[in-house]
């Protein structure tokens, strides 16, 4: 996690795995706008739902500034895309 999070780039991370209880244990320590199981970023899967963290760009103002949303992909099909 410390690796993950270790970076000043938040936009998007990618974990494998087949637990998918983990997942959602991950994700809430993950510091990243989307985040992406079994499947990596890509532009056709209509990215972007997530907001930006750290250095990855601008996030909301104001009274949004202390909310953050947070896609979460689980590819579950063992066909990759």
């Amino acid at each position: 996690m410390a690796l993950a999070n270790g970076t000043r780039y938040g936009l998007n991370a990618t974990v494998f795995t087949r637990d998918v209880e983990r997942v959602f244990r991950l994700s809430d320590r993950l510091v990243a706008g989307e985040i992406n199981v079994n499947c990596h970023f890509s532009p056709d899967m209509n990215g972007g739902r997530g907001e930006p963290r750290k250095a990855s760009g601008f996030s909301r103002t104001g009274v949004e500034a202390y909310t953050a949303l947070k896609a979460v992909n689980v590819q579950t099909s063992a066909t990759r895309q």
